[in-house]
């Protein structure tokens, strides 16, 4: 990956992690009705998410986590750099904002039954497992964990293993996820092909260039022709709507995130095939680019949240908005910019594991 592309995938972080912070913004209770256009594109800004996920780790087992240790030391660390602080800040959060004012939190966004159980399975990654659909509190954001750590570990097993040990535990995963995580791990597996494509350099600039617009028309295309809201009738007229919300839960949408995943897709590889040509204008704008986008994860985590806690504080739609990304900014600083230090604990703590383990064996 180029220096231009890895600037341009990390602007199109941002912007996704923006998306999804006004789509939550613009909900009724918090008052930001104005904000409600960003929810048309809520379920792509995250498909988009997944995209980018699948394309950055196929192109990081391949250049930097050749071994397994690695690959799990670089994933665990990115992982619990943001998902243990985001745990014990959003249970923090809630019981205050929930004294603060109780009416804002009266409603299925704020889940507090079973508070251990909750913890435990966000910080397993279980929370989406099969039927489940385990909500920690108000932190709806984190289904999508649930589901890309899942999407990691099957393709730590398709990678990192061969021959029949690899087939095995491969399907294992497989079974293990369940339905509603498998029927999105297409998108993310988009992302990983998308990579293989743009590595190989087949396409030259003129191509790569005509692909990236082309898959601007058909992302203009999607929302004209209202894919989203299209596919679901399509799929709820078969199995009935209330089916398609018990069972499938946030994969629901699976069609068009299919369809917009291969929109996805084909702009990176595009814009691979084309990044020559604007590196130059990009350099001049990858400070700010990498700085912003060094906190896409703590506000794709934490901004919900913080946006019912500063509402219930303020009652101020855009006081509660810029007080949320402050925040957030702040927690960033010592949670997802430094992942290298979660890395070095965890190497360490495992360390001591196998030694431990070493010396009972004798």
């Amino acid at each position: 990956m180029n220096r231009a592309t890895s600037i341009y995938l990390d602007f199109v972080r941002f912007f996704a992690a923006v998306i999804v912070f006004f789509t939550h913004a613009s909900y009724a209770r918090l008052g930001g009705q104005q904000f409600v256009p960003f929810t048309w594109f809520s379920l792509e800004a995250v498909m988009t998410f997944f995209v980018l996920s699948g394309f950055v780790i196929a192109f990081v087992s391949e250049n930097k986590d050749s071994e397994l240790y690695s690959f799990f030391l670089s994933r665990s660390s990115r992982l619990y750099s943001v998902v243990l602080p985001a745990i014990v800040v959003t249970m923090v959060v809630d019981a205050i904002g929930s004294r603060l004012d109780p009416g804002l939190y009266d409603g299925w966004w704020y889940a507090s039954s079973n508070p251990i159980f909750r913890v435990v399975t966000s910080l397993t990654f279980s929370n989406e497992l099969w039927g489940w659909s385990v909500r920690p509190f108000t932190n709806g954001p984190f289904w999508s964990v649930g589901y890309e750590a899942w999407y990691y570990i099957f393709f730590a097993c398709a990678a990192y293993f061969s021959g029949r040990r690899r087939l095995l535990i491969a399907v294992a995963a497989l079974v293990v996820m369940g339905p509603k995580i498998l029927l999105l791990l297409p998108v993310w597996l988009m992302g990983v092909a998308a990579y293989r494509v743009a590595a190989r350099r087949a396409m030259g600039p003129a191509a790569g260039g005509a692909l990236f617009v082309a898959s601007l028309l058909l992302a203009l295309l999607y929302w004209k022709l209202q894919v989203r809201s299209e596919a679901f009738a399509l799929v709820a007229g078969v199995v009935g709507e209330k089916s398609l919300f018990q069972v499938l839960h946030q994969s629901r949408d699976f069609i068009a995130s299919w369809l917009f995943g291969v929109v996805v897709a084909l702009n990176f590889v595009g814009f691979s095939a084309v990044s020559s040509w604007v590196e130059a204008p990009l350099r001049r704008i990858e400070r700010p680019i990498r700085f912003l986008a060094a906190y896409t994860f703590s506000l794709y985590l934490l901004h919900y949240p913080f946006l019912h806690f500063f509402y219930a504080l303020t009652h101020r739609t855009y006081v509660g908005m810029v007080l949320t990304i402050l925040t957030i900014f702040v927690i960033g600083t010592f949670t997802e910019r430094k992942k290298h230090l979660f890395k070095r604990w965890i190497d360490r703590a495992l360390f001591r594991v196998r030694g431990s383990l070493v010396f009972a064996g004798g």
